[in-house]
């Protein structure tokens, strides 16, 4: 199970924990993109059917969470809900494992509340099926204890101690069979890995006593859409999209409390959604270091029903029909302006076709080795590419050093396709046809560059490095 896109690029003495970097650990997600591209075609826009099949499964399986929580009409709602909501559409479009593990959450979800509490190994076998989520993302961790508490509470009080501890056991022995297959051994006792690890530190561990510090950096994330995806900032309406849609989630949520006074019936399944929410925001505000817009999705099996039983609810009280018909407008206009934001960002973005055909007209001889980032792996071919990313990832390995010649030389690529990223971790402003030729030793020409659009802040550049000099 090597990540073959870094072949050649590590020397082959560190091959052992090259092979167990941290994207590795994916093995669930992997396996699905994977089965997208190897039954479908490999391209660009087959990888990211991964990610709408998977988003179109979650709403169905969010429509099931409703209908057992509560009602068909509470199903809806939320199965509404999840196909109008900005953050779950844009999880949905990209290649990234959220989207999937958003999937395996609410199936969570509806299997604790569908299986029979009188069999017997219902809390294990759970338990498993949570575990197997650390193969898809290690934000599984924070799904587990909010799911956890939510089971805790849904079920009758009597043997709730036992039942988490087999519970907890199934997700224990679920995460084992994942990282089974990553050789825990290269994982675990990688010096080098686990100084990588231990080098970003979680927020409870790195600044314990300034709770404040994770909460406004979450909130930040969360609530004004930042990402990492692309620059938002240069194309206007993204935040106003995202805030929109908090603003309405949080106006039905009031609604829906305003609307359906707390009863025995209510309180039954209110009480254990709102805790597995807090908890597994709690969880993720204490270890997730690196907040990013699309983890947020991974709260909605616990936040969306909340939020539907403004509509699920018949309430004709006055003040409830006007929280809804308020929260359906910011709802409405966070989909439109949405909608606004993708059409602009389409019309101002590079489509990868375009830079596919830009690369290859700065590099017309196919047969040449290319290093770059690595989106371009669907563009060139397999055997003649590998990820320029390696260096980045070989900072883990080095204590923060990243050494370009060192890692690509025992490749020897021919062709070297810069992004603004690398560049500025290498050598931040300097010229780099000068520091190219430093490093390698050889003679380096520079071909060009590709500008990927309005969305970027700068270009791409192309360099030929010539071995034989």
């Amino acid at each position: 199970h090597r990540y073959s896109l870094y072949d050649d690029v590590f020397d082959p003495s560190v091959y052992a924990i090259r092979d167990a970097l941290p994207d590795i650990t994916r093995i669930l997600y992997n396996a699905w993109d994977g089965l997208w591209l190897k039954y479908i075609s490999r391209g660009y826009r087959q990888a990211r059917w991964s990610s709408v099949a998977a988003g179109v499964m979650t709403l169905l399986v969010l429509y099931l969470i409703g209908s057992a929580l509560r009602s068909p009409a509470l199903g809806l709602a939320m199965l509404t809900l999840g196909a109008m909501n900005p953050i779950l559409l844009f999880s949905a479009s990209i290649v990234r494992p959220e989207i999937l593990l958003l999937l395996g959450a609410s199936l969570a979800l509806w299997l604790i509340l569908r299986l029979p509490s009188t069999w017997r190994w219902k809390p294990f076998g759970v338990g498993v099926g949570i575990g197997l989520l650390s193969g898809v993302h290690w934000n599984a961790l924070a799904l587990a204890i909010g799911l956890m508490t939510f089971y805790a509470l849904i079920e009758e009080p009597l043997h709730r101690l036992r039942r988490l501890l087999w519970m907890g056991g199934g997700i224990v022995a679920g995460a084992l069979v994942a990282f089974r297959t990553v050789d825990p051994g290269k994982f675990l006792l990688s010096l080098r890995t686990v100084n990588y690890l231990v080098s970003t530190p979680p927020p409870i561990v790195s600044d314990p006593w300034h709770p404040w510090r994770w909460a406004g950096h979450m909130l930040h994330t969360f609530f004004r859409g930042q990402t990492s995806f692309f620059n938002f900032n240069l194309i206007p309406g993204w935040r106003l999209a995202i805030g929109a849609s908090w603003v309405g989630m949080i106006v039905a949520c009031i609604g829906s409390y305003v609307a359906t006074p707390p009863t025995p019936s209510t309180r039954r399944w209110k009480t254990p959604i709102t805790a597995g929410l807090l908890m597994t925001l709690l969880t993720m505000l204490c270890l997730i270091k690196r907040q990013e817009l699309t983890y947020v999705i991974i709260l909605f099996p616990f936040l969306l029903p909340l939020v539907g039983d403004c509509w699920a609810n018949r309430s004709s009280s006055a003040i409830a029909f006007c929280l809804r018909s308020l929260a359906s407008g910011f709802i409405v206009g966070s989909l439109l302006l949405y909608g606004h934001f993708v059409v602009r960002y389409v019309r101002q973005v590079k489509s990868y076709d375009q830079i596919s055909q830009e690369v290859h007209a700065l590099v017309p001889d196919a047969s040449l080795r290319l290093a770059g980032p690595a989106i371009l792996w669907f563009a060139w071919s397999p055997e003649k590419f590998r990820d320029i990313g390696a260096v980045i990832a070989s900072g883990w390995y080095t204590g923060g050093r990243r050494d370009l010649a060192a890692c690509v030389s025992p490749w020897k690529p021919e062709v070297l396709v810069m992004d603004p990223f690398l560049r500025h971790r290498l050598w931040g402003l300097n010229p780099v046809l000068p520091e190219l030729r430093r490093a390698f030793k050889v003679r380096v020409q520079y071909l060009g560059f590709i500008h990927p659009g309005d969305t970027a802040d700068e270009d791409w550049e192309l360099y030929r490095l010539d071995w034989g000099r």
